[in-house]
């Protein structure tokens, strides 16, 4: 059989919420649709860890971050780590990567070596990190500029954000049409492009920044609703800072979905390219991110926080071969899980590194009896650990502010139930689950998640 080409549009902090395939309310996003509608919706996919660097360490390894190595932001995959890039590679693949990579440590922008690629032939536009809002094609590399303060806030926004020839939403995608009309058609491709939008800074080029009303958008019903008691000990702005309030966070939102509107006419014209050549539906396409975006969730922002709204980031894949159009996954599937799935989806035989689960069955529209439908999430730097099931979400951290929520009863979580005595059973079979867990991956928060039993007898 024809091996499958493979093209991942892999955004930046973007949220469930911003799609309207998965319930948006603000905006309609209908290239983005049409791979979720004429393909799979996975509608609980979630990262193990809600940043982007060890997230997207999970991604391209099927590794947790206890065995890819980048445990937090801007420290590289470890030698000993294989992508799924190496694997295709290896099975005689194309590979190409343009945007933002932030798994080769802390420098920025770096533009990656071919020693630095890690399985991308093709890394002439891959970066390791930054949200710049605007790229110049030059010699010998590309030059970004941006400009912003504490907060991501940008200033003289007219200098600093690019027009739909050096916007870097568009440069990125128009480097990615390139590519298609470019390949070698004698092998199939693997191509990653990686938008670093919609994350902060909340910007965006013209007309996208005034195509939402701030005043008609839809803040979270829980914005600023049952702030943690942790809270305070980190560094979230409160509402009585005046970008941060209502006003403030509708502003920011209407941003977010102006990139997020962006993004989705590039996806069209990506889908418009592939139909030119005559290679769509030999195509397994997938759009996914690293993480969620909070948007005053319980009042925090960004992401690097416990909630699951966060954790859960938006999973579609289309492939006509093998997924049948309006398909849907209910199951609990990680982000770790993705490596295996893919590999195995698009034919590749043999053995590889990865600690995750095969769900190319789930996509086929099949049941799979031994799945266990539970995913296993982890703070950065291993501070915190948690599972997640159809019905419950229980997470600890080692300074002791330990959380659990009931999913169908609670969906906001609004209600923390850790210190209610009629969960006590539920709470303590959870700890002892992710305690094989870490153990399993050898995660460091084994010792302190003892600890945390012990005290719980």
């Amino acid at each position: 059989m024809k091996k499958p080409n493979i093209l991942i549009i892999y955004t930046d902090q973007q949220s469930t919420w911003s799609i309207s395939a998965m319930g948006a309310r603000d905006i309609v996003t209908p290239n983005i649709d049409r791979i979720a509608y004429e393909g799979a919706i996975l509608e609980n996919f979630y990262t193990p860890c809600a940043v982007c660097t060890p997230s997207r360490g999970c991604f391209f390894t099927g590794e947790y971050p206890s065995r890819h190595g980048a445990y937090r932001n801007n420290v590289p995959l470890s030698e000993e780590a294989e992508t799924f890039a190496e694997v295709l590679q290896q099975d005689g693949y194309d590979t190409g990567y343009a945007g933002k990579w932030h798994l080769a440590g802390a420098g920025k922008p770096q533009w990656l070596t071919q020693k630095e690629s890690r399985g991308f032939r093709d890394c002439r536009f891959m970066f390791n990190r930054g949200h710049w809002k605007f790229v110049q094609e030059e010699e010998p590399q590309p030059v970004v500029k941006a400009y912003q303060d504490n907060f991501g806030e940008f200033h003289d926004v007219e200098e600093w954000v690019g027009d739909e020839n050096t916007y870097t939403t568009d440069w990125l995608c128009e480097k990615t049409l390139e590519y298609i009309e470019n390949r070698d058609v004698e092998k199939p491709f693997l191509y990653v492009v990686s938008i670093p939008d919609p994350h902060t800074p909340f910007c965006v080029r013209k007309p996208y920044d005034t195509m939402f009303d701030p005043q008609k958008v839809h803040l979270p019903e829980n914005y600023y609703k049952y702030c943690p008691e942790w809270l305070p000990m980190g560094s979230q702005p409160t509402k009585e800072n005046e970008d941060y309030s209502e006003v403030g966070g509708r502003r920011k939102l209407a941003q977010y979905l102006g990139e997020v509107k962006c993004i989705d006419d590039n996806v069209g014209k990506i889908l418009k390219k592939l139909e030119q050549e005559h290679i769509l539906d030999e195509t397994i396409i997938i759009f996914t991110s690293d993480h969620g975006e909070y948007m005053g969730e319980h009042g925090l922002w960004g992401k690097n926080a416990l909630y699951p709204s966060c954790y859960r980031v938006p999973c579609l894949i289309r492939w006509p071969e093998k997924i049948e159009e309006g398909t849907r996954v209910s199951n609990l599937i990680n982000v770790v899980d993705f490596k295996e799935t893919l590999l195995r989806l698009a034919g590749i035989e043999g053995e590889w590194k990865g600690s995750g689960r095969d769900a190319t069955a789930l996509l086929e529209g099949k049941s799979i009896s031994e799945w266990e439908n539970k995913v296993y999430v982890n703070g950065m730097q291993f501070h915190e650990a948690g599972i997640m099931t159809d019905e419950y979400y229980v997470v600890f951290r080692e300074d002791g502010y330990h959380m659990a929520f009931d999913m169908k009863k609670d969906p906001l979580q609004m209600i923390n139930l850790y210190h209610d005595n009629a969960y006590r059973k539920l709470i303590r079979e959870s700890l002892e689950d992710v305690i094989i867990h870490c153990r399993s991956v050898e995660s460091p928060a084994l010792s302190w998640l003892e600890t945390v039993g012990q005290n719980m007898k």
